[in-house]
This record gives structure tokens, C-alpha cells and sequence, in this order.
């Protein structure tokens, strides 16, 4: 395979930084792989004000070609739990939550309903959905498989 000249993913290209945000308290907030890391700061800066304003740490590693720049991300959002990122286990208790209001929906709903009735099942089991721990069922399940 060719890869072209000033391709991101070339191996041999060291560009990408993977890159921890803390606040005040050491508490990790966000784990990220980026380039250009003070570029995408700023577009967090400006995106998720409600976490990006008790940053007080930043911890940069790097730089690594693209391939070992993400597992390595990949590796500290499954290990080390930040507070605002994606983390596989938020991930798995998101889809888990979504099939089951999707469940609790197609439960409710008969053929021939309205638009209108669909929206309203799905506000009554999104407010069920809201009351069950998703994130710790995840974990558990997550930690079953290992």
C-alpha cells in the first residue's frame, strides 16, 4: 500500500499527541488524541464550557505516529474512567439504554398509531430509562467479560 506524502496515518509520521485535561482536584476530565492539542482545546473551550472551565491541569504525551497515539487513548479511556470522554463503558451503557427505550416503544405501540403516539411512548421510556443505572450495569457486564 502507498501512502501519500503528508498522509496523518503514515507510521512513520510522529504528529499526534494524546493529551489528559484535570481539574482542581486531580480528577481526570478528559482524555483526547489530536494533532494539533491547543487547537482542539480551544474547540473545547468553546463546545463544553460546562466541564472546560474547571481545568486547571493538562498532561501531553507524544508525539507518536497515528496508530499508537489512539490505542493509547483508547487504553486510558477504557483504564482510567475520565469524567467528559466517551469511555467504552459509557459507550456500552448509552446502546444498552437506547435498546431498551427502543424495547419499551415498540412494547407500547400497536400498529396504525400516530407519530404522536410514538413521541409520547418514547418521552414515557426515556423517563423510565432515566431512572436505571446504565453506567454500572455496563461496568458490571464489561467486567464479567474479562
Amino acid at each position: 500500500m502507498t501512502i501519500p506524502r503528508g498522509d496523518y496515518r503514515d507510521p512513520a509520521s510522529r504528529e499526534h499527541f494524546v493529551y489528559r485535561i484535570y481539574d482542581g482536584a486531580g480528577r481526570l476530565l478528559y482524555v483526547g488524541c489530536s494533532m494539533r492539542p491547543e487547537k482542539r482545546w480551544a474547540e473545547h473551550r468553546a463546545d463544553r464550557k460546562s466541564w472546560t472551565s474547571r481545568a486547571r491541569r493538562f498532561r501531553m504525551s507524544g508525539p507518536y505516529n497515528y496508530d499508537t497515539a489512539r490505542r493509547l487513548e483508547r487504553e486510558a479511556l477504557r483504564d482510567e474512567y475520565p469524567l467528559h470522554a466517551m469511555t467504552p463503558q459509557k459507550l456500552s451503557a448509552k446502546s444498552r439504554r437506547n435498546r431498551w427505550i427502543n424495547r419499551q416503544v415498540a412494547a407500547a405501540l400497536k400498529p396504525g398509531h400516530s407519530m404522536a403516539d410514538f413521541l409520547a411512548a418514547h418521552q414515557i421510556a426515556k423517563r423510565r430509562a432515566s431512572r436505571i443505572d446504565w453506567l454500572a450495569i455496563a461496568e458490571e457486564a464489561i467486567r464479567a467479560k474479562a
